[in-house]
């Protein structure tokens, strides 16, 4: 198995620094999901096994308790996040999840391709070996990463919920590349693929149904691998946990009903007939944290000192995140699985 550790973060605070400035607006935000979120039914089994609710133990972020299940290790929301929750949340037109990932141009569209989806491309070529790929990207958004492996010679598509980012997407790339589907049709797109590689870059755990969804993956015979990005289990949940009034990266309000972890990538790996090929780990966590002192430090009137400790930390951020990724303890996994 191949296992890369570690990325710099240094070319991602220009895309991240709006969590610091507009740190309220975001808060807003979270917190109507997160009253849409508590409105839902409650959760009666793990959104990953499926068996019934067996709490190993509990965490509560937000004012939302999280349990592990005993089974398989997943973190479920103690809601559900169903077809009502998800139509709410990504399909409504008064909706704009997504909207942060809409360009100004096509410049600054292929610089977020650049920076940030093209090492995942490289990673899953480096981690596939001499074989040609044809992709399936599911969660495709405005089409970032499939753009990244169409510059790479990959055949490639994607397909999303989200009709405004696929609208967006055709600024960018030809419609036929990108197609707006309802969640319900999730399953028979990846039923009929003819592409022999699906991906789910941070959108797996947003997939209604997952159980179902990831049989389909296992059925089709054209499919040999999943590649997924995930946030897991990690340092920064910690800081989800104990830090109120600073928007929450990793859980969002809610918008994470579920949250995997180590444990439950290998128990899903397993169950659904995979092998590891690949697994990156690279983290936010130390980025999370100097984030959180400089919004709590602002919130006491202390600025200026913000200002002082941003210059001190940030560039031991990469040096002091290695060791939470070589610890297995950071907040993201890009994965490549190989049917078995």
């Amino acid at each position: 198995m191949y296992i890369k550790k570690s990325k710099s973060y240094n070319n991602m605070w220009k895309y991240k620094s709006g969590l610091v400035d507009e740190n309220e607006r975001y808060l807003e935000e979270e917190q109507r999901i997160r009253t849409l979120y508590m409105t839902q039914p409650r959760r009666t089994m793990c959104k990953l096994c499926g068996s019934s609710i067996k709490k190993r133990r509990s965490i509560e972020i937000g004012g939302v308790e999280y349990f592990v299940c005993d089974i398989c290790g997943h973190i479920n929301g103690v809601f559900e996040d169903g077809e009502p929750y998800c139509k709410a949340l990504y399909e409504n037109e008064q909706s704009d999840y997504g909207g942060d990932y809409h360009e100004i141009d096509e410049k600054a569209f292929l610089e977020r391709v650049d920076t940030i989806y093209d090492p995942k491309v490289v990673f899953l070529m480096e981690s596939i070996g001499d074989i040609d790929i044809r992709l399936l990207d599911v969660g495709a958004g405005v089409g970032h990463f499939v753009k990244a492996a169409l510059l790479h010679g990959i055949e490639a598509r994607g397909i999303d919920v989200d009709a405004k980012s696929i609208a967006e997407s055709h600024r960018f790339l030809e419609k036929e590349r990108m197609k707006h589907i309802g969640s319900k049709e999730i399953c028979s797109e990846i039923r009929h693929s003819q592409e022999n590689v699906i991906s789910f870059i941070y959108s797996l755990e947003h997939i209604v149904n997952l159980r179902e969804v990831l049989s389909e993956v296992q059925k089709n015979d054209n499919i040999q691998y999943l590649y997924f990005s995930v946030p897991v289990e990690s340092f920064s949940m910690v800081f989800s946990a104990a830090c109120e009034g600073v928007s929450d990266r990793l859980f969002g309000g809610g918008t994470h009903a579920h949250i995997f972890s180590r444990e439950s990538i290998e128990w899903l790996t397993k169950y659904y007939g995979f092998t590891t090929v690949a697994r990156w780990d690279f983290g936010a966590d130390i980025a999370d944290m100097l984030r959180i002192l400089m919004i709590r430090l602002s919130k006491t009137n202390n600025s200026s000192y913000a200002s002082y400790v941003m210059t001190k930390l940030s560039p031991l951020v990469d040096k002091m995140q290695e060791v939470v990724d070589n610890d297995d303890w950071c907040s993201d996994i890009h994965i490549l699985l190989r049917k078995v």
